[in-house]
This record gives C-alpha cells, sequence and structure tokens, in this order.
C-alpha cells in the first residue's frame, strides 16, 4: 500500500514539474537542482531539460553513465573559461592613472625653479630737496647776482612719494624638511613720484648802483619760487630667502639683499626782482640716474595648488641718493650785456621706502636634484 503511494506522489510530482516546462519551455539545471534531479527521475515522461551550458537531456533514463560525465566535464571546463575570462577583464580594464614621479634625498614639492607676477603699492619716505645759489655775476657796481643767488636757497618737502609697483620673479627654492632656502630676482616698473614747491628770498640796497648811475634807485628784494620732484622709475632686487614650514602648504620667510632703481629728479626755478630794479631770469634741470643700495623683509607664501602658489611680501629699500643737479640762471640786456647771474644746484633726496605687494608663483621641475624620470617602455 505505501508503494502505491508513493508512486502517485511521484507520478503526481512529475506531472507538475512536467506542466511547469511545458509553460516555460524549459528548465534549467542551475537555477534548480532539485528540479532538474526530479525531471530526470521521470524520464519516461519524455521532458526536455536545457542546462546553461545549452545541452538536451531527452529520455534521460536511457542516457549511458559516459554520456553525463562527458556532460559535466564539459559544463566545468565553461565555468572555468568563464571564470578565467571574468578575472582577465577585471585586470586588463583600462584606467587613466596620474603618475607621480618621487624625488630622491630631501627634496620637497617646494624645491625647484619658480617664475611668476607681483604688483603692489610703493611709499617712499619723506624726502626733501634743496636748492641753493651760488652768485656767478654781478653787474658792476652793484651785488644783484648775490641777492639772486642767496633767493635761490630753499628745502622743499615733496609730498605724494606713492604709486603702484608691478612686475616679475624668478628664483630657485631648496627644501631641507621644514626649511626652505634659495634665491629670488625680481624687476618692477613703478610710479612713486613726489613733489613740493618753496620760495626764498634775497636783499640788496642798490645804493652804489644808485650812486654810479647818478640816480637814486630802490632796494632790490629778489625772490626765487622753486618747484621740484623726484620719483621711482624702476626697481629691482636680487634676495636670498630663508623660509619655514608652518603647514607642509604654507611658508613663512625673511629675505634680503641688494636693490637697485631708476630715479628721476627735476627742478625748476623762477627768480623775480619785486621792486623791479632788475629784469627776472629762470632756468631748470632734469636728470634720471641708476644706483644701487640695499633692502629687507618678510613674507609669507602658500601653495595652493599642486605647482601654483601665492604670497604677500614686505620689503624696505634704501637705493641711497643720485648726484647733484646743476643750472645756471641769470639775465642779459638787449645787447647781450649780462645783468646777473648764479648757479642753483639742486641736492636730490635719499631714494628710501616702503613696498607691499602680492604675487603669484608657477614652480617648474627645473633644478630637482635626484629626479626620477619615467622607465622606457
Amino acid at each position: 500500500m505505501a508503494e502505491s503511494m508513493n508512486k502517485l506522489l511521484f507520478a503526481g510530482a512529475a506531472t507538475l514539474a512536467g506542466a511547469l516546462v511545458l509553460s516555460h519551455g524549459t528548465a534549467f539545471a542551475d537555477d534548480n537542482p532539485e528540479m532538474t534531479n526530479l525531471l530526470r527521475s521521470s524520464a519516461k515522461y519524455n521532458y526536455q531539460i536545457v542546462d546553461d551550458a545549452g545541452l538536451k537531456a531527452s529520455e534521460a533514463a536511457t542516457d549511458s553513465a559516459p554520456r553525463r560525465r562527458k556532460h559535466d566535464d564539459d559544463r566545468a571546463a565553461k565555468a572555468s573559461r568563464t571564470e578565467a575570462s571574468r578575472r582577465a577583464a577585471a585586470v586588463s580594464t583600462p584606467f587613466e592613472e596620474t603618475t607621480y614621479y618621487p624625488r630622491s634625498g630631501p627634496a620637497g614639492p617646494w624645491t625647484g625653479v619658480y617664475l611668476g607676477l607681483n604688483g603692489g603699492g610703493v611709499m617712499e619716505s619723506r624726502q626733501n630737496v634743496a636748492t641753493t645759489g651760488l652768485d656767478t655775476y654781478d653787474y658792476p657796481s652793484a651785488s644783484n647776482g648775490y641777492a639772486f643767488a642767496a633767493s635761490a636757497a630753499s628745502s622743499i618737502g615733496l609730498n605724494g612719494g606713492t604709486g603702484f609697483i608691478g612686475g616679475g620673479q624668478i628664483g630657485y627654492n631648496y627644501q631641507i624638511n621644514n626649511f626652505v632656502l634659495g634665491f629670488e630676482t625680481d624687476f618692477q616698473g613703478a610710479t612713486a613720484n613726489g613733489s613740493g614747491a618753496a620760495a626764498g628770498a634775497g636783499y640788496t640796497d642798490n645804493a652804489a648802483l644808485g650812486a654810479s648811475l647818478g640816480v637814486t634807485l630802490p632796494p632790490s628784494t629778489p625772490i626765487t619760487l622753486t618747484r621740484a620732484e623726484a620719483g621711482l622709475i624702476n626697481f629691482g632686487t636680487v634676495r636670498a630667502r630663508a623660509g619655514y614650514l608652518v603647514t607642509p602648504t604654507l611658508l613663512a620667510y625673511v629675505t634680503g639683499g641688494f636693490a637697485y632703481g631708476q630715479t628721476h629728479v627735476g627742478a625748476s626755478l623762477l627768480s623775480l626782482d619785486t621792486a623791479g630794479v632788475f629784469a627776472g631770469g629762470s632756468g631748470a634741470t632734469s636728470y634720471g640716474s641708476v644706483h644701487g643700495g640695499w633692502t629687507a623683509g618678510a613674507g609669507v607664501e602658500w601653495m595652493f595648488w599642486p605647482r601654483w602658489s601665492a604670497k604677500l611680501e614686505y620689503l624696505y629699500y634704501d637705493l641711497g641718493a643720485p648726484p647733484l643737479g646743476m643750472t645756471g640762471i641769470g639775465n642779459v640786456n638787449a645787447s647781450g650785456t649780462p645783468i646777473w647771474a648764479y648757479l642753483a644746484t639742486t641736492t636730490p633726496p635719499r631714494f628710501s621706502g616702503s613696498i607691499v605687494r602680492a604675487g603669484v608663483n608657477y614652480h617648474l621641475d627645473w633644478g630637482i636634484p635626484g629626479s626620477i624620470l619615467p622607465a622606457a617602455d
């Protein structure tokens, strides 16, 4: 009785499985092993079994053992090939990768040549231009040349002296742990100009001249109006730098060295006799020169992006004073006879002041010791 019941249940299960196969077309061995075994055991119903290798088992009850072993071997070989192909594809999938070539020795990211631009403001120290007059000719029986020369003496304070400065720089850094040593040279144009004016006075009684002419002459009170200007045309430095890395990307440094610049000095003088006894005269001097001095300062530099850094810097400079300027001033009558004359000397200011500027640098791979180059393919 039990055996009859088992056969009945088995036949029902086979019938259900057959219905599933007919409704779905195929049953996949790897998806449901239990179903595969059930269908293989009920091969007498002549259902089709299709596995993932595409092999058909029809009337499996008649399959021989060698055919089943070959089927299993083929499935295993295909699975092995599939896994090998998957791993090979994963390994050989191309992708972009940024390659960095390390530096040997103590050289760090700050080491190497850099170049950049800068701009800021320049403020010259308080400046004065002094003018003096040297009597070179007096009219006979008069001391008018002396009086005019005396009126040319003045000290002129220059107002302003501030302006823009901008240019470029190139330098080299060498990083040793948290310390950065190097040098930098730069050159900038500048628009720092100052100007001022002053007036001086002289005196002569003209008594002797009046007596020689048989007339009475009033005293002469010459005055000289002087206007002076001085300015910085361009400026450059050659400096050493030494700094400490507060963070890997923030450098605080001090700097100092040689400074040079082209300066301009000018003065114009107008001398008049307020008594009207003698005619007036005028003259001017203007010259430029290049002279050197020193500079010192400090700054901070921030590497905000690979190869790029920005800096803020203060410099004090002292270029010394340029040479003296001279011009002759006087008057002649209609016949060409000199009436009076003096030599005006302009003493230029000492060119010194402060610079505050910002800049940006681009860091090159030049000058990096022990650079490792990419290996040849």
